[in-house]
């Protein structure tokens, strides 16, 4: 949002006439934040789709656990993911017994 508390739709309402869209840079920025959120939302949608039909059997990406080396791995996801809007619900450690893998 704007400092007017606008959204990227009520922005291009707004800004939007028989000229064009002309955008200052705080309402480009929101427009770009916008687009890179919806781009990733359809990207993580598709590769959904392509694991529901091809690998039914792997667990979703979108509702499993993430787990990191160090706490300061950890830390770096939770700012990943919080700047995709993604909730990070709790960071705890583990006692891993068993393989694992990198990738």
């Amino acid at each position: 949002m704007n400092s007017k508390g606008e959204d990227f739709i009520k922005i291009l309402q707004g800004h939007y006439t028989n000229e064009g869209l002309n955008l200052n840079k705080e309402n480009a920025d929101v427009a770009i934040k916008y687009m890179d959120q919806t781009t990733r939302a359809i990207r993580e949608v598709v590769v959904e789709m392509v694991r529901l039909q091809e690998y039914p059997e792997y667990p979703s990406r979108l509702s499993c656990l993430y787990a990191a080396k160090s706490y300061e791995d950890a830390l770096k996801w939770k700012e990943l993911f919080d700047s995709y809007n993604r909730k990070v619900l709790q960071i705890v450690k583990l006692r891993v017994i068993g393989n694992s893998f990198d990738f």
